[in-house]
């Protein structure tokens, strides 16, 4: 079950990033962030653009290990209309359509793995592929032989202009051949995303294979209802690079607009940052929902790894989990339990998003209040000797007790024997903490909390 790629996606704040969500009428929509935008962490198959999504991502190989993005036929007469009569001149990358009876001879010059990744089959029906890169004189002898038919651009492309009102407006290049809504941000993370694509025919997310499906994320909406979307509504999200606030609550605020208008502070998390980060031994606590009710306690995994270990479990699984490490060096206690121990009065909004507990799996269990556990065998180890050293909880052969609770746990090997159990538990109601959103006046009392931690 867990799988050996752990490929480290790109995230908003080194780059733009680009990935496929879902509506409830199963459309899938391609969001493009500048390199500020508040990514939202279960969007784990991201990429640096539409293309290599298409490509790579969310692309399936067949037995000859070309790989394929199934577009309709009316999607792909769509793509085709915006292709051109082939002309002999060098090109890198293009969608080109084929003479279908020459299909062997067009896939020759791709006959090696190396080569077979630069290539993508949109509709074989009507000779539709995109190519990455073809060899210098490639293409030129394709066009002599008769293979390649037509051509257009495979890259695509937006300039965002400014108009008269001082206001972004967006021209698309090439965009609109593909049967996707589109979705793009301005650098600045104050603005809301901005849908620049409606297709005619929308790509579904039932024209996927059913093991790609799985990496779409969903969103609670109709695309066709929303022409604007702040995304740090519905998940948890990447830093933005315009952070406004991180106290010793914990906790990295971000002034974001809604879709209402109003303009909320945003925690990027529903967790405090109660750990200090080191790459090469642990990672702060991993959240891929806003109403996590299962917890994964594993050893060293890197947080934007941990979803490519649990892909092969059903869609609800992966996107309902918080996840943390027992490879962890320096735990922080909360706050709040010097301001008590003060006297100090602790604001309701305050109590109600910052745990009271000191140890990190007291936090942990505190913030998410899961449903269900799940651990890796490797944790086993650590955790029984974290049960006896630090006395935080206690451990049967079934269950978790800590914070004066009783949680039910599994093993990773025995996930798939127990799956209808744990399926049932994680479908319970969420009853944890929730992730902080704060008016100005309500930001303004943690600020004041704040200056009293610092003295």
């Amino acid at each position: 079950m867990i799988g050996n790629d752990l490929k480290e996606y790109p995230a908003t704040h080194s780059m733009s990033t680009s990935w496929f969500f879902a509506d409830e009428e199963g459309n899938v929509a391609d969001f493009e962030f500048n390199e500020n935008g508040p990514v939202p962490e279960n969007a784990y198959e991201t990429e640096s653009c539409l293309e290599s999504m298409l490509m790579n991502g969310f692309s399936s190989k067949d037995e000859n290990g070309i790989s394929h993005f199934p577009l309709d036929k009316k999607q792909a007469e769509h793509l085709l209309s915006f292709l051109k009569p082939a002309e002999e001149s060098d090109v890198v990358d293009a969608v080109v359509q084929i003479d279908i009876a020459k299909k062997e001879d067009f896939l020759s010059y791709f006959s090696d793995k190396d080569k077979s990744e630069d290539l993508v089959c949109f509709s074989e029906e009507l000779g539709l592929y995109a190519v990455n890169y073809f060899e210098e004189g490639t293409y030129t002898k394709m066009i002599q032989q008769g293979i390649i038919i037509k051509k257009g651009n495979w890259d695509f492309w937006f300039n965002d202009i400014l108009n008269e009102n001082n206001e972004v407006k967006w021209e698309n290049v090439n965009a609109e051949m593909y049967p996707f809504y589109i979705y793009q941000q301005e650098c600045d993370p104050r603005k809301l995303m901005t849908r620049t694509i409606t297709p005619e025919n929308p790509f579904k997310l039932s024209q996927l294979p059913t093991h790609i499906q799985s990496k779409v994320v969903r969103l609670p909406l109709k695309f066709s209802q929303y022409d604007k979307i702040q995304i740090a509504e519905y998940f948890p999200f990447e830093k933005t690079m315009f952070m406004d606030d991180e106290n010793t609550l914990g906790i990295s605020f971000h002034l974001l607009p809604t879709e209402s208008g109003a303009e909320l502070f945003f925690a990027s998390s529903i967790f405090s940052e109660f750990c200090d980060w080191d790459s090469e031994n642990s990672f702060w606590p991993h959240c891929t929902s806003l109403s996590p009710t299962i917890l994964y306690i594993s050893t060293n995994i890197r947080h934007y790894d941990f979803h490519n270990i649990i892909n092969e479990l059903e869609e609800f699984l992966q996107h309902n989990y918080a996840a943390i490490s027992t490879n962890i060096t320096n735990v922080i206690p909360s706050p709040l339990i010097k301001l008590k121990e003060k006297g100090i009065p602790i604001p309701e909004n305050v109590a109600a998003h910052v745990s009271d507990k000191a140890g990190y799996l007291e936090q942990a269990f505190d913030y998410v209040h899961p449903r269900v556990v799940i651990i890796f065998e490797d944790a086993l180890p650590k955790l029984r000797q974290w049960e006896t050293d630090t006395h935080e909880f206690s451990m049967d052969a079934n269950h978790i007790r800590i914070n004066g609770c009783d949680y039910p746990y599994f093993l990773w090997n025995d996930v798939e024997n127990n799956i209808n159990a744990i399926r049932e538990l994680a479908s319970l109601p969420y009853r944890g903490r929730k992730r902080c959103v704060l008016s100005e006046e309500e930001f303004k009392v943690w600020q004041k909390l704040n200056e009293l931690c610092k003295k």
